[in-house]
């Protein structure tokens, strides 16, 4: 290992299918938008090795970083390559299933920080035994809720922070994700990330109260109720549509934000122009951002916990196990 790679923070990622790599190719989404492009930019650090127990992954990883200087160690076996590279962070890119193995591995290996994709676990069992294992290590876990880094979500919970519109009173989630996906299905996918941005911007954590529909079917509608601390939340989980919605509707006393995909708009209570005596939502001035860093953020947060001991995760494995145990309580 040369004299410039021990100057920088050793990265290795083990899962190199789409989270990991293969989505940076997807030429509409910001960039960085994977594991290894978002280590790529990450100043100070060096994507040292990548493991994947496919050898087309890592083929086919091979040929989309092939200008890396130095190129990364390619591995096919996780334990060997935290034993010959003793990285100072390690993500885990890999199916949830494997997660707890692997976040064992990376613990007994004494990696500084782990970066671990959501859901953090498979199961609410899998969950709590990380999250055990977490209390008792010195290491630090990130779980990937992008939402907690994202420039537009940070924006929003300062205006709940600073009460803009004063108290915020409820959320309305809505998640529609293609059409034959089952409700749960839907809930461990993107819901993990609903779930868990409600819980950011709240604070607090979300527990369903009361459920309409069948999470196992993939018609129609599946609503939940409940609330998040103080906050009363409601989310709209649905099939049968042939396109994506992902967005959080919260309400204040005098104003609301919408929030989702593509879309960031505040809006503010004003004297009526269509009703005397009463008072209407309308546009607010709205931050804008070029870029929301939710993938890049989250690398240099994840690097900079190496430097900072005592630096707390911002997306720790307790939020990853509240997430899952919301889902699982429905």
């Amino acid at each position: 290992m040369d004299k410039a790679m021990k100057e920088t923070k050793q990265w290795a990622l083990v899962g190199l299918g789409r989270i990991g790599s293969s989505l940076e190719m997807d030429e509409r989404r910001e960039k960085p938008c994977t594991h290894a492009g978002a280590i790529v930019v990450t100043k100070g650090v060096c994507l040292a090795g990548a493991c994947d127990t496919s050898r087309e992954a890592r083929e086919l990883f091979s040929r989309q970083w092939k200008h890396l200087d130095p190129a990364p160690l390619l591995f096919s076996d996780a334990e060997a390559m935290l034993e010959k590279l003793r990285p100072d962070l390690l993500t885990i890119a890999t199916p949830p299933d494997t997660h707890l193995a692997l976040v064992r591995l990376a613990l007994s290996a004494g990696v500084p920080v782990i970066v671990c994709e959501k859901p953090i676990a498979w199961t609410l069992h899998q969950a709590s035994t990380i999250r055990s294992l977490a209390r008792q290590s010195k290491s630090r876990i990130i779980v990937n809720h992008e939402r907690r880094f994202s420039a537009d979500y940070r924006a929003v919970k300062d205006a709940i922070d600073q009460k803009r519109y004063g108290n915020l009173l409820s959320i309305h989630g809505t998640l529609y994700f293609g059409r034959s996906a089952p409700h749960k299905a839907v809930l461990i996918h993107d819901g993990t990330h609903m779930i868990d941005a409600v819980n950011f911007l709240c604070d607090a954590h979300f527990i369903s109260k009361r459920r309409l529909g069948n999470p196992k079917s993939n018609k129609g509608t599946l609503q939940l109720c409940g609330y998040a601390g103080a906050v009363a939340v409601s989310l709209d989980i649905g099939g049968e549509r042939d396109h994506l919605v992902f967005r959080l509707d919260l309400n204040f006393e005098r104003g609301k934000i919408e929030i989702g995909n593509g879309l960031l708009r505040f809006l503010k209570s004003v004297e009526s122009p269509f009703y005397s005596g009463f008072h209407s939502l309308m546009p607010d001035i709205t931050p804008r951002f070029r870029k929301t860093g939710y993938f890049s953020t989250m690398a240099a947060t994840a690097a900079a916990m190496v430097d900072q001991n005592g630096m707390p995760s911002p997306s720790s494995a307790e939020d990853g196990w509240a997430v899952l145990r919301a889902i699982y309580r429905v």
